[in-house]
């Protein structure tokens, strides 16, 4: 039976024809899939190309698909779609080679090679006295070729390589190269071993001789599996066509399929920039674990997350890539309403702070406990005294208080000083206890009381944790009570730098080990542009950032695999300049067919998401929509959030605007740090929420301010 496959770059070239060709590719797609020998499939040759494996298929009138039909095996594999003069023009440099040293399909463009053979032809016509003059350090000399090949180079582009003298110009090949080579450049580049790059690629030592006519065989090598995907049902083939842009449900990298796939004595830590796919490794993870690990249909995984946007997106996406029957075993939720039912079964009357309501009662129940102070303390001294040393420690008696380390905090206290401060501390919890409110970390540590005084055992084996930078300490106590520890027991997601939450953890400290094998790192970013990253990481350069089990965690080797413009950053005279200077952003993507609901707008704040940008888009007759995580289908609109609201998704197009003097960070924040280590706290997480905003954008990156910029964007 023939093996059919389709390529991320026919996926790709698919999201960009028109709609209604897009159902012809689908129908055709389907029909192609079920027998691609049938007579009304015209395979056609092009002439004048590079590769004679190439065939074109007809779709209608206009378009063409490209089709790979190697002479050995029985494979054929969809390759580009395209009008038809730009899918022979894409297809004529086009060479489709196995490296004999990987095993993996290539797709290389032998554009640049013909290039270099013009610029070669004028190089010897140089005179021979200047030669030596122009003898220049080459970036890769120290390597052998099969070294470079064994790194994805492939065969035909190693003159190219060779020639190289520094980063700049490996960037400006880049396009020429498959994925694994550039990462594999990049990383000897930046001083790192061969060996140490070969570890990064996920490449295992194989001395098995590769076949390089096997393309059947070459489907199911890894570095293969980030450009093609062996479609096996209907199913599957209507998942990638349906969702093209989304490839990534199909396309994993070597590495990210080796942490998924591995077998685990105990927990994992996976850290990892924005876009480098740490949910989605969660997300197949959950997937491998229900179908090749736990596969009993008793047994569940809970998939644990800190915000409920984030819960119901992971939901949604879950939805696409587990079967139905297996799909049921994986409860996606956040710790506060995991632990929340826990506590209800036991304790009905209480109240959480999630209502308006309640939170007014708490900002009350502050008002009342200070009002007695006489240390001259402001209120948020007292809060984040509360927040950061009493909470954070689970304090519940002033002789623990009195005992207990305050690393972090910048004001000085005697110990006299803290018998007063517990006084308030005590009148905040009295009158939290007559009112039955509960904070959060209270619920959570309650709930894990509960189930270690009555022997509670939930159905869950294991527990996928994604953003595991904003859980509490607390959280983590509960999670560890709840899954024991064993195999496979607990894969944890996160990257500090995305820290927009107060809670700092240490994992050890709540009976999780995930030293020396047991963490994992990804280094490669798949949603932005590299001059997007660049931008982003611009913003908390030098800052530092734990790696959840103290220690310091880096971006050294973390880098965009895609290129782009450089974000525009703008700023205006007046709030006017800046909504006018927004308009013509967005109707110029209009007019270059970007749907609305790839266009999202944030700011720091919802009041001027419902006072400012939502009536000017309505005057303008923009339709918009402001963002609800609960509705997958809100219709066409560009997107409008805070910046709060968008973590964990991805747009084409990125608005942040606002970008004030204080209003990011917020004046009345700022205004109440207790202290200068307060100060610089709040500023740094406000610098991690941009990095957040800006890496939520795919292609195009656009960060507006008016009046006074802030101080985030000076430099």
């Amino acid at each position: 039976m023939p093996k059919i496959a389709i390529g991320a770059e026919f996926l790709k070239a698919m999201s960009n024809i028109p709609k209604s060709e897009q159902k012809r590719v689908r129908e055709f797609t389907e029909k192609f899939r079920k027998d691609p020998t049938q007579s009304s499939i015209n395979y056609e040759p092009i002439h004048d190309v590079k590769d004679k494996k190439v065939r074109t298929v007809r779709i209608g009138l206009s378009y063409r698909a490209v089709v790979l039909h190697p002479p050995k095996g029985d494979v054929y594999i969809l390759v580009w779609v395209d009008h038809h003069d730009e899918a022979m023009r894409w297809a004529k440099n086009k060479v489709f080679e196995i490296n004999s040293e990987t095993g993996g399909l290539q797709i290389i463009d032998t554009e640049i090679i013909e290039k270099e053979q013009l610029e070669n032809e004028v190089a010897d016509e140089v005179e021979e006295s200047n030669k030596e003059e122009n003898q220049k350090y080459l970036l890769f000399d120290e390597f052998t070729d099969k070294q470079l090949q064994k790194i994805g180079v492939p065969r035909l582009l190693l003159p190219s390589i060779r020639k190289l003298e520094n980063e700049e110009e490996l960037e400006q090949i880049r396009e020429h190269l498959p994925d694994e080579a550039y990462e594999g450049l990049l990383s000897l580049a930046a001083g790192f071993s061969f060996e140490e790059t070969l570890d990064e690629l996920g490449r295992e030592p194989d001395n098995e001789e590769i076949d390089p006519d096997d393309f059947e065989k070459a489907l199911e090598n890894p570095d293969t599996k980030r450009r093609f995907a062996t479609v096996t049902s209907n199913e599957d083939l209507l998942d990638m066509l349906n969702a093209p842009l989304e490839k990534w449900r199909v396309f994993l990298h070597p590495t990210q399929e080796k942490i998924v796939k591995n077998k685990n004595r105990g927990p994992v830590r996976v850290l990892g920039g924005a876009g480098t796919g740490k949910t989605v490794a969660a997300m197949h993870r959950a997937k491998f674990l229900v179908e090749e690990v736990f596969t009993n249909t008793s047994e569940s995984i809970i998939f644990l997350t800190f915000t409920a946007n984030l819960a119901k997106v992971i939901n949604n996406q879950l939805d696409s890539i587990v079967p139905e029957s297996l799909r049921k075993r994986i409860v996606v939720t956040t710790v506060h309403s995991l632990a929340n039912r826990i506590l209800k079964r036991y304790d009905e009357n209480f109240q959480t702070v999630s209502s308006r309501e309640v939170r007014e009662q708490v900002k009350h129940a502050w008002e009342i406990a200070v009002s007695t102070e006489e240390l001259g303390f402001d209120e948020s001294f007292y809060r984040e005294e509360w927040e950061d040393v009493v909470q954070r420690n689970g304090i519940s008696s002033e002789k623990e208080y009195l005992r207990a380390k305050r690393i972090g905090r910048g004001t000085r206290i005697s110990r006299l000083q803290r018998k007063q401060i517990w006084k308030v501390f005590e009148d905040y919890r009295s009158y939290l206890n007559r009112h039955n409110i509960k904070e959060w970390v209270d619920v959570v540590r309650e709930a894990r009381m509960v189930v270690e005084r009555n022997d509670v055992v939930l159905p869950y084996k294991a527990a996928i944790i994604d953003e595991a930078q904003d859980l509490h300490q607390e959280d983590y106590k509960l999670i560890r009570t709840i899954i024991p520890e064993g195999p496979n027991d607990l894969f944890i997601v996160g990257d500090t730098h995305q820290r927009i939450y107060k809670n700092k953890v240490v994992l050890s400290h709540s009976g999780i080990n995930v030293r020396g094998g047991r963490s994992k790192r990804l280094k490669v970013n798949y949603r932005t542009t590299e001059q997007i990253r660049k931008w982003a990481v611009s913003i908390i350069e030098g800052l530092p950032y734990d790696d959840l089990d103290e220690g310091l965690d880096d971006q050294k080797g973390y880098k965009s695999l895609l290129y782009g413009l450089d974000p525009e950053i703008r700023s205006f005279s007046t709030l006017e300049e800046e909504l006018s200077f927004i308009k013509d952003f967005v109707q110029n993507a209009i007019m270059n067919q970007v749907e609305l609901s790839n266009l999202c707008l944030v700011t720091r704040s919802n009041k001027l998401i419902e006072d400012v940008y939502e009536p000017f888009f309505k005057k303008e007759g923009i339709a918009s929509v402001i963002l609800n995580p609960n509705d997958t289908n809100q219709g066409e609109g560009i997107r409008l959030a805070t910046m709060h609201r968008v973590k964990g998704l991805e747009f084409s197009h990125m608005i942040i605007a606002s970008v004030n003097a204080g209003i990011m960070p917020p004046k009345n924040v700022l205004v109440k740090a207790a202290d200068e280590v307060s100060r610089i706290d709040i500023i740094q997480r406000e610098k991690s929420l941009l990095y957040v905003a800006a890496t939520r954008a795919r292609d195009y990156l656009v960060v507006t301010s008016y009046g006074e910029k802030s101080e985030l964007l000076q430099g």
